[in-house]
């Protein structure tokens, strides 16, 4: 993929994200080329989170699914997910997530799917609902 495509491909990801609505757990966000945002859940999304983590260790994948869990429980009671994914066509290819301080961390984007403005979308989006809460 060319500079070219790579910023038009920006541009026009970041036109379908401008919306105001936050993404929680009942509703996820199309954005065109087969890329939907979503809240983060379950084991499975947490397994591919501590799979591309550098620091993942033997501890590290109940850490995430309790991240992830804490994450929804608060989304239950104010509609929107600090604990982001972008699938592509199925798959989970990005995600972000909220550490129990407060902090944004593990932000990924498989590298099939970079400079695409995903990587920025995740964490625009993370610290929205987190200026939300």
């Amino acid at each position: 993929q060319n500079e070219l495509e790579a910023n038009i491909n920006i541009a026009k990801t970041k036109a379908m994200v401008s919306t105001p609505e936050l993404v929680g757990l009942d509703n996820a966000r199309d954005f065109g080329d087969g890329y939907i945002l979503r809240s983060l859940r379950g084991s499975a999304d947490a397994e591919f989170v501590d799979s591309r983590w550098p620091k993942s260790s033997s501890k590290s994948l109940r850490m995430i699914e309790r991240q992830i869990e804490a994450d929804n429980k608060n989304a239950t009671k104010t509609d929107c997910s600090c604990c982001l994914g972008i699938e592509h066509e199925g798959n989970l290819v990005a995600c972000i997530l909220r550490h129990r301080n407060g902090s944004l961390g593990i932000l990924h984007v498989d590298e099939n799917h970079r400079r695409r403005g995903l990587g920025e979308i995740l964490l625009r989006e993370a610290s929205r609902a987190f200026g939300h809460r």
